[in-house]
């Protein structure tokens, strides 16, 4: 899976997620973010 995070810069990161808890992890830390695949 791939997310897209966006920073509080208005920069984004592409960030790689292995599993649901560090999908929610990640959710919590980044306001904005997408889903790519």
């Amino acid at each position: 899976m791939k997310i897209k995070a966006f920073l509080e810069s208005g920069r984004f990161v592409f960030i790689k997620v292995f599993g649901f808890d560090e999908l929610k992890e990640l959710a919590s830390k980044y306001k904005r973010w997408e889903y790519l695949s």
